[in-house]
């Protein structure tokens, strides 16, 4: 092109300059946007005083050393030891003796409010590092209530059970995902075990573990709160890149077979930009909580980030959050299920339908949360059959029964099955 011959030398150059200066601004200001992390707080969590947790930690510290102990001067081959069914009785016996002062000391602390004091500000730090004392807490809870059963105790035994769901649902309420998750695993623990002592309880015990269950069901946490805190703690993690590259490369020498994890991440702090991975993960748990609001019929797959490398950091497989409704159902199944033995106990046959049970359960009858309506329910010549429609939320007439208490790697198939005989007493 030939040069404008009525703009002077110096008009042509302040014409170049203001295009190099708008396009320097342009440069800096997208990566001003893509590398600035915006302002954000995480929600304030407010610790009540007392608070429960202050006590189940030490406790549960305390009583693993002590356990640790004893296995090591009585049985130090026996890698389950009292966990196992094999054990022998009168060394159970004696391992819940010298456990029991520091089981009494947990209880105690049911009756106080619990809430987990979340390390915002370094969200890097394990969990394991009271989450593995806990879950050994719970397969004492276990140990003791196999002892009860062993002794004939029915009633201390589905107690000892019901101190593991409680625990369970203190440790799990407002929690991150991975902390809920655990507290998820120690509530199936003690839920399997119950089941096995609730057929041998009489009307007036299953009243009382009626009662409470129906408390413990309550307080159990919603997935809701559950990914408003993984948001929180995902975005301060999003904040600490810088000092988390460090760290990745610092744990990747040290834990070989996470060294290419470990890397990737290093990199994908370094290049991708911080503001963009920051707004990414945000709107991906403002997605995730949305849908989790709706009805479970109604969800349909967890939405996806479009960018991948967000992605890979927000965890959408459908079988961790149908793990919040299984929970629930499980409750629910086993509230029902304690109805309707104490109204067999009382009137001698099982009730025609659901709501005869009313009157025993003193609440509205629970809704199925695979289907938002009620629980199926039959009346058989040996018994009965209740079943819910399971996680496929496709109700197959109780025909096709799914393991209630095993881990599945998807969205299984079938319903989830409560069938009883009117001879088991």
């Amino acid at each position: 092109l030939e040069p404008d011959p009525k703009r002077t030398p110096r008009q042509r150059a302040l014409g170049c300059g203001a295009l190099v200066a708008v396009f320097v601004l342009t440069v800096c200001g997208y990566f001003w946007w893509a590398w600035t992390i915006p302002a954000w707080e995480p929600p304030e969590r407010v610790l009540p005083e007392p608070n429960a947790w202050d006590e189940y930690v030490p406790a549960a510290k305390a009583l693993q050393t002590a356990s640790i102990q004893w296995r090591q001067a009585h049985h130090p081959n026996d890698y389950l030891g009292p966990y196992s069914a094999d054990f022998p009785a009168e060394d159970r016996r004696m391992w819940v003796a010298h456990v029991r002062p520091h089981l009494d000391a947990l209880r105690a602390a049911f009756k106080l409010e619990c809430v987990v004091p979340l390390d915002y500000r370094h969200p890097e730090k394990p969990y394991s590092t009271y989450l593995t004392p806990l879950r050994e807490v719970a397969r004492m809870f276990q140990a003791e209530g196999m002892l009860a059963v062993a002794e004939g105790r029915w009633r201390d035994a589905a107690q000892s059970y019901l101190d593991n769901m409680e625990m369970a649902s203190d440790v799990g309420r407002d929690t991150p995902l991975l902390i809920a998750m655990t507290a998820e695993s120690m509530d199936a623990m003690g839920r399997a075990r119950l089941e096995f002592a609730a057929d041998r309880l009489d009307a007036e015990a299953a009243r009382v573990i009626l009662t409470r269950l129906t408390r413990i069901d309550a307080q159990w946490g919603t997935l809701q709160d559950c990914l408003r805190q993984e948001q929180a703690r995902s975005l301060m993690i999003a904040q600490a890149m810088g000092p988390a590259v460090g760290r990745s490369f610092q744990a990747g020498w040290r834990r070989p077979e996470h060294r290419w994890r470990r890397w990737k991440d290093a990199a994908t702090f370094v290049v991708y930009p911080r503001g963009r991975f920051f707004r990414q993960r945000f709107r991906a748990y403002e997605d995730l909580i949305a849908w989790s609001e709706q009805p479970y019929p109604d969800r349909g797959p967890a939405p996806v980030p479009s960018d991948p490398v967000v992605a890979d950091y927000v965890v959408t497989r459908p079988q961790f959050y149908s793990r919040w409704e299984r929970t629930r159902n499980a409750h629910s199944l086993f509230r029902l299920m304690l109805a309707l033995r104490i109204y067999r106990l009382e009137e001698g046959v099982y009730p025609s339908g659901l709501v005869e049970l009313e009157p025993i359960l003193c609440t509205p009858l629970p809704l199925d949360p695979f289907a938002d309506a009620p629980y199926r329910y039959e009346r058989t010549e040996m018994g009965y059959r209740l079943w819910s429609v399971g996680p496929d939320a496709v109700d197959d007439e109780g025909d096709i029964a799914i393991d209630r208490y095993k881990w599945q790697s998807n969205i299984p198939s079938g319903d989830i099955v409560i069938e009883r005989p009117t001879t088991r007493g």
